[in-house]
């Protein structure tokens, strides 16, 4: 069994969702814990981080709300993903068609940036402020 961690935004109907793409269109994905969740876009990955440390990391360089969270997850099929398409829907659907390889479109990931087949959330981590580390299991 492969782990890696994963941020997801919880949204308004308290679903979990992928975050960076805004939740339209055919794009979006929805986790649920201890389910195998998959990308929509055919051929596509989902993105995970290879280990808590890079994780919270990255949560440490950029500015989150309070609804992003942090989960471990059980990974299929990781590879890294050194290079991403950037953030606007419409290249993200280029990159994962085929339709695109131009070097200008991709942007660099952060560092430990997993591509997956499918992740299944096993238990949010709760971070607080004094940075203790709490466990959430979920049945």
């Amino acid at each position: 069994m492969t782990i890696g961690y994963k941020l997801l935004y919880k949204m308004c109907s308290m679903s979990l969702a992928n975050g960076f793409v805004k939740p339209h269109g055919n794009v979006i994905v929805i986790y649920n814990v201890n389910h195998w969740a998959k990308p929509k876009i055919p051929h596509s990955r989902l993105f995970v981080f290879d280990n808590f440390e890079n994780a919270t990391h990255y949560m440490g360089s950029v500015s989150f709300s309070k609804d992003w969270t942090l989960w471990e997850c059980e990974l299929h099929n990781a590879l890294p993903m050194p290079k991403m398409p950037c953030l606007l829907e419409k290249e993200i659907l280029k990159y994962w068609q085929g339709l695109t390889a131009s070097a200008l479109e991709l942007v660099k990931t952060p560092h430990g940036t997993l591509g997956c087949d499918a992740v299944k959330l096993i238990k949010q981590i709760e971070i607080r402020q004094d940075q203790s580390i709490v466990e959430t299991p979920f049945v």
